[in-house]
């Protein structure tokens, strides 16, 4: 009779590697599993569940919002002769909220502008405000050609130009009743776009001052009286989508070329038009009006004033440029808000003077001076940003598709811009994160990165063969976040796969190197993800480092593993496949196992929940790891008591030990567990 042999199955803490074949799994990894990770509640090394995510505030108003998701999480100091305190603001429905504690809750900012809703949207802390990038998708309301400065139009009909001469032909008006000489006709396409003072006109003719270039049949509309009209101050899109009266102050018109080429402030809207007024400085168009081929109307840039408790339109200083509007992207570095990725130009990225958010005069002279992408030497990426971060005091990183670049020191004090990857870039806006030890993670096409805190290195993979798949996972884009949660040091990566409506999470375990999928409920979902840091002395100081999830139903949550329950009561329910173990020599042989007992008793606790155990054993590790293979349930290990021994009496070359939640038990632990083995020879 052979001797029995032992087999200690420990805790497999490296994480779900798919990628292998599963007789060359890696040890002390699973093949598969969910919602698990290497921590147990008192923060011990055990294959536990993962922990709940419960809301964060417990009192007051326990919501940004009613049912929308978040769209902002940031902090801002708030400093007063009387206060110091950091707050946590989060945005959703378009409304901002700001919170100091737990208990507190959460308080709206009083406003009548508003952040984006459909959007996530960055902000950075500078000189104790909060300045935000507000932005969103274009549209045909947002965005065209065609534009043109002029009173409202009076009519809007299709009419045809002769194919000769200098008029404008019969369209079965009376132009002799509605307009007269030096009214002005606006021709909104075409090559003749433009605007012209009437020369004359009879019943069935207008006569213009110069021959038109395009001879087909062309949109128009007449502005009449433009003598006494304040023809600068309003811009018209003839049969353009209806214009919100919201767009004033939430945005700001940009016309991108033509004599009147500059920013504007919107203060009044029409269904077709707006009213403007000049912006720092910039020229408004000449008195007879100008036609535009190009313009856009992005969301303004906000700024939140706890101080004060306003939320602002972000406007530069009188005569110091106009601050980039419609951007994705903000950080600050260097004591300078660095912004990129606006609607008009994506590619470019724009720097405040040194010291200031207010001063965007680009071309000074001396070393503070705000500098933009597309004025310094060599400092167009070339590609849209995808991402702009600072990697560390020295260096700036901006992201593209499938490259990477630095800047390495101030562009106005000999600072200059290199390529560091030709091979990866970063998939997304919200796709990278600084964790304790000042090392920047981010996510491209082939998977995630590292990039030490130094200056120089490359970035180098550490997910490459190992992170989960999950299925055909598209990461990358505005709906792909990732951040560090300092409490159980690793990394959250979450993706929504818009086309599916399909979330995937992935916990990055940075101790261990383990990769672990999570899964949360429908109203867990994250829409935006930040990692907190309290002030010391804070009533909040013992969340510090915690990741803040901000989710669909408007609540801001937070893992804790003092419930066994997410929010709303759902029960954390979780599955670990360990193995597959190999407890035969090869395939061509068997063994039986006589025995499994799982660790327990005294200080050695196995379990702090209940799981139903099974084991799963084949002929060879891919059978054991068939779930439609042969199975043995075993008896409920759970309880604070040691655990009696069963005797599956099953044989094999390989076996998979399956733990999964019994429902209503609560989280768990697993310590290890023996198995007693015999070996059988030659397999039949």
């Amino acid at each position: 009779m052979p001797k029995p042999q032992f087999l200690t199955i420990s805790p497999p803490l490296g994480g779900v590697v798919e990628s292998t074949a599963y007789q060359s799994q890696p040890p002390y990894t699973l093949f598969d599993g969910y919602n698990c990770w290497p921590k147990d509640s008192a923060y011990r090394d055990r294959l536990s569940t993962r922990p709940s995510v419960r809301n964060f505030a417990t009192g007051g108003t326990t919501t940004v919002g009613s049912a929308e998701s978040v769209r902002l999480l940031a902090e801002v100091n708030y400093a007063t002769a009387s206060e110091t305190t950091r707050y946590l603001v989060a945005g959703a429905g378009g409304t901002l909220y700001k919170l100091a504690t737990a208990a507190g809750g959460w308080t709206a900012i009083s406003s009548d502008l508003a952040i984006s809703s459909a959007n996530p949207v960055q902000a950075s802390p500078f000189g104790n405000k909060l300045f935000i990038a507000d932005w969103d998708t274009p549209d045909s309301k947002t965005s065209g050609t065609g534009g043109v400065f002029g009173l409202k139009n009076r009519f809007s009909i299709s009419g045809e130009i002769k194919t000769s001469g200098t008029q404008f032909d019969d369209v079965g008006l009376d132009w002799t009743t509605v307009c007269s000489p030096d009214d002005l006709l606006v021709i909104t396409s075409g090559n003749s776009k433009g605007v012209y003072k009437i020369a004359a006109r009879t019943a069935t003719e207008l006569t213009l001052p110069t021959t038109l270039s395009d001879e087909t049949g062309l949109r128009y509309y007449i502005i009449d009286d433009p003598t006494t009209a304040a023809l600068v101050d309003t811009f018209v899109i003839p049969d353009n989508q209806e214009w919100a009266a919201s767009y004033a102050d939430n945005r700001v018109l940009t016309v991108v070329e033509g004599d009147s080429a500059g920013v504007y402030a919107i203060t009044a809207v029409t269904n077709d038009s707006l009213t403007v007024r000049e912006l720092n400085g910039d020229a408004l168009p000449s008195e007879k009006g100008s036609a535009s081929t190009a313009w856009a109307i992005p969301r303004s840039a906000k700024v939140l004033d706890l101080e004060a408790g306003t939320l602002a339109r972000w406007d530069a200083t009188d005569a110091k440029g106009v601050v980039p509007h419609g951007c994705k992207m903000i950080t600050t570095w260097q004591d300078r808000i660095v912004m990129g990725n606006d609607q008009v130009q994506p590619h470019v990225w724009y720097m405040s003077r040194n010291g200031s958010a207010y001063d965007f005069l680009y071309g000074s002279e001396d070393l503070g001076s705000p500098v933009a992408g597309n004025l310094f030497q060599a400092g167009l990426i070339g590609e849209p940003l995808t991402a702009l971060l600072a990697h560390n005091k020295s260096c700036l990183l901006f992201g593209a598709e499938d490259s990477l670049w630095i800047m390495r020191g101030d562009p106005m004090q000999g600072g200059y811009i290199e390529r560091l990857s030709d091979d990866v870039g970063i998939v997304g806006p919200y796709a990278h994160t600084k964790t304790d030890k000042d090392a920047t993670y981010f996510l491209s096409h082939v998977g995630l990165y590292m990039m030490p805190s130094g200056c120089g290195d490359i970035p180098t993979p550490v997910s490459r063969d190992k992170i989960p798949t999950r299925g055909p996972i598209q990461w990358g884009g505005d709906d792909t976040h990732m951040a560090f949660d300092a409490v159980h040091n690793g990394i959250l990566m979450s993706n929504l796969e818009t086309a599916t409506a399909t979330f995937t999470n992935i916990w990055y375990d940075l101790k261990n190197g383990g990769f672990w999928p999570l899964v949360f409920g429908a109203g867990r979902q994250v829409r935006r993800l930040f990692n907190w840091q309290p002030a010391a002395g804070h009533a909040l100081r013992q969340f510090q480092g915690s990741l803040m999830m901000g989710g669909p139903d408007s609540k801001v949550c937070r893992f804790d593993g003092s419930q066994t329950t997410d929010e709303g009561g759902v029960a954390v329910t979780a599955n670990a496949m360990i193995g597959p173990i190999k407890i035969s020599q090869s395939s061509a042989t068997s063994a039986l196992i006589q025995e499994i007992r799982p660790s327990g008793g005294g200080e050695t606790i196995a379990w702090t929940g209940t799981v139903t155990p099974k084991l799963y054993v084949g002929k060879n590790a891919g059978a054991a790891a068939n779930t439609s293979s042969h199975s043995i349930t075993l008896s409920d290990w759970g309880g604070a008591a040691g655990f009696s021994s069963e005797n599956p009496r099953a044989s094999g070359a390989a076996v998979v030990l399956s733990l999964a939640t019994t429902s209503g038990h609560g989280a768990w632990a697993f310590d290890e567990a023996v198995l007693t083995i015999i070996p059988l020879g030659r397999a039949r």
